[in-house]
């Protein structure tokens, strides 16, 4: 199982959409859409890191949120969710990683 977490991080709403950057050196990254708000459900949770699975049954103990959940809240405030959404995500945190805003843990990893 794959968990992803923030990177030291800076983030700012303009309108609805995000900009955010991974600290101290960047890059500034435009987030819009439900990535926005994906973002934003993992910069407030405590502790910061989704754990992602294919399933929603995650063994206890796993820190954070699953994937699974995002999806569920954000279908709560976004109608029409499409069926994907967890893949989708799974695909928006990825290329978060690549910009420096969240990293990727393994299951074992702290």
């Amino acid at each position: 199982m794959t968990r992803y977490r923030l990177r030291p991080a800076v983030s700012e709403w303009d309108g609805g959409e995000m900009w955010a950057a991974a600290l101290p050196d960047g890059p500034i990254t435009w987030i819009g859409g439900v990535g926005a708000i994906a973002l934003d459900m993992l910069m407030v949770d405590s502790p910061p890191c989704i754990t992602v699975s294919q399933t929603a049954e995650d063994p206890a103990g796993v820190q954070g949120r699953t994937l699974h959940e995002i999806v569920m809240a954000l279908r709560e405030e976004i109608p029409r969710m499409p069926d994907d959404a967890e893949d989708v995500l799974a695909g928006f945190f990825d290329g978060l990683r690549a910009s420096g805003i969240v990293e990727r843990v393994e299951d074992g990893g702290s």
